[in-house]
């Protein structure tokens, strides 16, 4: 059994894509999906969990169109580096190359685990930071004011 995630190490790989225009959202949705479960039946080490979602309106993805947000969940950046190299070999290269070839374009962060845990994300989603907000950038959840069932992750190196 493997230890549970040291949530002060613990990484969140957050990668916001969009589709090609020639692809329909249902396809792409499917190849994405595939790629997940792909990481999932065979992680590499200290993979934790990865999962999307669909977003609209944020200004850095697809000009605030139509986008998606993946969060892969780490333990730490030894982690991060096999998870970049496992996403494209072995039995998750066919479903990486699949959800790759229908994405238009696409832009990546790093954030680190600030409070609570990284099951809450998948429990409800991911919280929105408004476009305006300044000081520490951090995505929460709940959206609903329930701070038990809550994670916040911040940008490590800023």
């Amino acid at each position: 059994m493997t230890a549970p995630p040291d949530p002060g190490r613990l990484l969140a790989y957050v990668f916001w894509h969009w589709k090609q225009a020639a692809i329909e959202p249902a396809d792409y949705e499917s190849r994405q999906r595939d790629f997940h479960s792909a990481l999932a039946a065979a992680p590499s080490e200290g993979f934790v969990a990865s999962f999307s979602v669909a977003l609209s309106g944020a200004p850095w993805a697809a000009g605030g169109g139509d986008a998606y947000e993946d969060w892969y969940l780490v333990r730490d950046f030894g982690a991060l580096g096999a998870l970049n190299e496992a996403a494209v070999t072995a039995g998750r290269a066919l479903p990486h190359d699949a959800a790759a070839a229908a994405v238009a374009d696409g832009a990546g962060g790093l954030c680190g685990l600030r409070l609570g845990a990284p099951g809450a994300l998948g429990r409800r989603g991911r919280g929105q930071r408004d476009a305006g907000e300044q000081g520490e950038r951090e995505h929460g959840t709940d959206g609903h004011g329930d701070r038990r069932h809550e994670s916040r992750f911040r940008h490590p190196c800023v």
